[in-house]
C-alpha cells in the first residue's frame, strides 16, 4: 500500500482505529447492557486506555518502527510479555504460574533461534 500510496503510518493506524472503534460503538449500542456509570474512576480509566495505552503507545511504536530495521523492531516486541510478567512478579507481587513460566521459556526459545544465538558448529 505505501508504495502505490503517500500515507504515513500514523495516519493509517489513526484511520483503522477511527473504523475500528465506530463499529465497536455500534456493537456497544445494540448490545443490551446496563446503562454506563460515569464516574471519575471510569472517565480516568476511559482516558488512559484512549491516551497512553493507545494514542502514545502506537505513536512511540511507529516511532521505533522509523528507526530500527523491522527485525529487530519486531523481535524486541516480542520481549514485552516477558517483561510485563516480571514486572507484575515484582511490583505487584504476583506468583507466575508454570503456564507463564512455560511461555516465557518458549518466547525466549524463540527469540534465540530467530536472532541466530546458539550453538555454532566446530570448524564453520
Amino acid at each position: 500500500m505505501f508504495q502505490r500510496h503517500t500515507c504515513s503510518p500514523l495516519s493509517l493506524t489513526a484511520w483503522q482505529m477511527l473504523f475500528g472503534g465506530i463499529g465497536l460503538a455500534i456493537i456497544a449500542l445494540l448490545v443490551p447492557q446496563r446503562p454506563i456509570e460515569w464516574n471519575g474512576a471510569f472517565v480516568a480509566g476511559l482516558a488512559y486506555c484512549v491516551v497512553f495505552a493507545s494514542s502514545i503507545a502506537w505513536g512511540l511504536w511507529l516511532f521505533v518502527l522509523q528507526r530500527l530495521p523491522t527485525a529487530v523492531a519486531s523481535l524486541s516486541s516480542l520481549g514485552v510479555p516477558i517483561v510485563s510478567v516480571l514486572l507484575a512478579w515484582i511490583i505487584l507481587h504476583e506468583q507466575p504460574t508454570l503456564m507463564e513460566g512455560v511461555g516465557i521459556v518458549c518466547i525466549l526459545l524463540g527469540l534465540c533461534s530467530v536472532s541466530g544465538v546458539g550453538i555454532r558448529r566446530r570448524g564453520h
